[in-house]
């Protein structure tokens, strides 16, 4: 798949999950993929993951996001997610979440990840098996 064919999918989510949004009040932030700790550090995987992404809420406990990052084995990756809240004011403040992160670049043309979040209002912090990471947000 093209990066513009890519970006064209990525696009249309985004427009489908703004027009069937149902939230009283809408949530949107500007994402900045930063860091990573790899489990397997003899891989010598990529750490470094900076990326830009955009965020939406749909409700109070669904948002979807897109965008795109350098990933760990150092391809470009574009990606759409869907993220659910679980529980509000979980541990310090941040909200705990799953998302399952579609993502290309990989060894597969296109790969779901699950993980787990906490997100701060201006930070999220991820986890799976294979990596955790953390991101900045500016919300607006």
């Amino acid at each position: 798949m093209s990066k513009l064919s890519v970006m064209l999918v990525l696009s249309a989510v985004l427009a489908f999950f703004s027009c069937v949004s149902r939230a009283d009040e809408v949530h949107q932030a500007i994402d900045f993929g930063v860091v990573s700790y790899h489990v397997d550090e003899k891989s010598h995987f990529n750490n470094t993951n900076l990326g830009l992404g955009y965020e939406r809420s749909i409700n109070d406990r669904w948002s979807v996001s897109a965008g795109f990052y350098r990933n760990s084995i150092r391809n470009t990756s574009y990606y759409v997610a869907p993220h659910y809240t679980i529980k509000k004011n979980f541990f310090l403040g941040a909200d705990l979440g799953a998302s399952v992160i579609v993502a290309t670049g990989y060894h597969t043309p296109v790969l779901p990840i699950p993980e787990a979040t906490l997100c701060w209002k201006y930070a999220c912090a991820m986890t799976n098996v294979y990596v955790s990471s953390v991101g900045v947000r500016i919300p607006f």
